[in-house]
């Protein structure tokens, strides 16, 4: 059986955005030349717009919410810029919350939302599901989350950056220039958020040791000093707030970055870590595209076609920057 032509076969097809194709097909406001390559594709490839959608507009209030787990996120801007561009197209208006980590306090947002019926939520880096997002979820009221999904958001379908190509390339340079033992310093371990970091180190001839840097154990200063003992990492993957705190550290212990440590961060911010005084070697995750392709997907959701458990979305690219270098007893072999 032939696959139904959804709302982004539409926009391809007519060379506009998704949100140009969902206005043109529900009355919204067009130029003359959008309404018409809209329709003629619309036409030619028979697409009909889902019944249970449409009946659903009539009743839509044109709000999203989106609840932040904790605004700190590096590139939270740029993601939330890209995201309220596209949605504001098709007529949406944002609704922003940040719950600053506080589990009551992202119940009480999300009971907020519902009372304003909005007609989908966007959750960043959920770790909680509490009875009410529960409602969004059996209303069937659009609820994804992004980036990240803890254990008790398992309900939610994941929308998150692909980071698989950058890690890969990214440890198999750490490779190339002589490491053999590498620090984990990520949270959640295998399972958890940086999975593809995991299975690229694990399928690397590196030793890999682990720490936690939100756990009891961490201590920069302690990792810093490691990095100079005979059987301590020469390198490390973290989070980009970690890295820098890293970085001080080293500078406060007299170890040479990358000449005895190297490091590597998670980057959502390209142009920070571009201009800070080391500029840190990352696998960079542009999360403003990131940010506009969650915007299309959540479009083609409210017209009926909701996304996979996963979505991986390929943002990330591997920049090797000034914190990335042999260790000290190998040469660079470039």
């Amino acid at each position: 059986m032939p696959r139904r032509p959804t709302l982004d076969d539409v926009a391809r097809s007519a060379g506009v955005s998704i949100a140009t194709a969902s206005r043109v097909l529900h009355g919204g406001v067009a130029s003359p030349g959008a309404r018409e390559l809209v329709r003629a594709s619309a036409d030619r490839l028979g697409y009909v717009a889902n019944a249970h959608a449409r009946s659903l507009r009539r009743e839509r209030t044109m709000t999203i919410g989106v609840a932040f787990f904790s605004l700190k996120l590096p590139g939270a801007l740029d993601m939330l810029e890209s995201l309220s561009h596209l949605l504001d197209e098709a007529g949406y208006t944002l609704l922003i919350a940040d719950t600053g980590g506080d589990v009551s306090r992202f119940d009480r947002i999300l009971s907020r939302f519902l009372e304003r019926r909005v007609d989908a939520l966007i959750c960043i880096n959920p770790h909680h599901v509490g009875p009410v997002l529960e409602r969004f979820i059996d209303d069937s009221i659009p609820a994804a989350a992004l980036i990240s999904r803890g254990r008790g958001a398992s309900r939610l379908p994941l929308l998150a950056p692909d980071i698989r190509q950058a890690a890969e390339a990214a440890v198999a340079r750490l490779v190339e220039l002589g490491h053999e033992r590498v620090l984990a310093l990520l949270p959640g371990g295998e399972r958890g958020p940086f999975r593809a970091v995991w299975q690229a180190l694990r399928a690397s001839s590196l030793e890999v040791q682990s720490l936690d840097p939100f756990g009891q154990g961490f201590d920069a200063a302690t990792v810093a000093s490691s990095a100079t003992a005979s059987e301590g990492p020469s390198a490390c993957f973290t989070t980009y707030p970690v890295a820098l705190e890293l970085l001080r550290s080293c500078r406060s212990a007299a170890v040479a970055v990358p000449g005895e440590f190297s490091i590597i961060a998670m980057s959502n911010d390209p142009g920070v870590s571009e201009l800070l005084e080391t500029p840190l070697s990352a696998i960079d995750v542009d999360l403003g595209v990131f940010g506009t392709a969650v915007a299309s997907a959540m479009l083609a959701w409210l017209e009926g076609h909701a996304p996979g458990r996963n979505t991986l979305i390929p943002v990330a690219s591997w920049v090797e920057r000034a914190t990335t270098g042999p260790p000290a007893r190998h040469p660079d072999p470039r």
